[in-house]
């Protein structure tokens, strides 16, 4: 993420390193990033919700069988605090959030290389195929 005019408040996330398990402060596992920055930056909270990474797309449905998952819908173009899904065509099994900046792009946690943003253009050369974008149901239930 590079901002020539302003800083942006998701700077203080990017270099921290992935930890399978960790919810934050000091480093994160995918999930752990969205729930963390959700609460902080855009006033909802993901469930917490036990992710054994090395199983890969466990995030997927691990976050699809949570009770809390009708508090979220899916959307076609995503706005800033989206939750998205990416994998590949068979398998979503990565999770970031979604920011309006530079074009828009993902803010997510990776292993091998900690928290970083992707430009939404740079996904696929990523191997993020498939996108998912799911948006917080404010003030109602969704069922």
């Amino acid at each position: 993420m590079s901002i020539s005019t302003q800083r942006h408040w998701a700077e203080q996330y990017l270099g921290l390193p992935w930890e399978s398990g960790s919810q934050g402060p000091d480093s994160f596992n995918c999930w752990g990033l969205v729930r963390a920055v959700a609460a902080k930056h855009f006033n909802f909270e993901p469930p917490l919700i036990a992710i054994d990474e090395s199983l890969g797309f466990a995030v997927r449905k691990a976050f699809r069988k949570h009770p809390e998952h009708n508090r979220y819908y899916t959307v076609d173009v995503p706005q800033a605090g989206d939750i998205v899904e990416m994998g590949s065509a068979k398998d979503m099994w990565h999770v970031g959030i979604w920011l309006d900046v530079d074009g828009g792009g993902v803010l997510h946690s990776m292993q091998g290389a900690g928290v970083v943003f992707t430009q939404a253009r740079h996904l696929k050369m990523l191997g993020w195929s498939q996108t998912i974008y799911w948006r917080y149901l404010r003030g109602q239930d969704a069922s």
